[in-house]
């Protein structure tokens, strides 16, 4: 999907069974877009073998490993990055907003903070 600095996307993951009322939910629809390019990738992921989506929580994550000496990994280069409009809504349709969670600080090694996760607002998430 062709992106650019400053694209604003769109992302909704459901589980499967939510659709289709049944009891085990192994697969889900994720539909994944550019809404500032107006392109969407719609798609189906399947769990390994004997696992199941709860559909219990969620995270909202900037994540990009890039590869630094020895291919050990490091975080990627980014700037502020924002969620905005954030919710989910659990398997007996709850609606949770961020600000309800917890956020989570990525750390290195030496327990030194590289990312933090901070609340902007009721529906607004941000990782720096």
């Amino acid at each position: 999907m062709p992106t650019s600095g400053g694209d604003e996307y769109i992302c909704w993951i459901q589980c499967l069974s939510l659709l289709s009322g049944s009891a085990t939910a192994n697969s889900a629809f994720i539909m994944f877009g550019n809404a500032t390019k107006g392109l969407v990738m719609p798609f189906v992921a399947t769990a390994p073998a004997h696992v199941s989506l709860a559909g219990n929580c969620a995270e909202w994550i900037i994540e990009a490993l890039e590869t630094g000496p020895n291919k050990a990994p490091e975080l990627a280069h980014y700037t502020t990055v924002y969620f905005n409009q954030c919710a989910a809504v659990t398997v007996k349709d709850k609606v949770i907003l961020p600000n309800s969670g917890n956020t989570i600080n990525m750390v290195n090694s030496s327990n030194k903070v590289i990312s933090e996760g901070s609340f902007l607002g009721s529906v607004t998430v941000s990782h720096a």
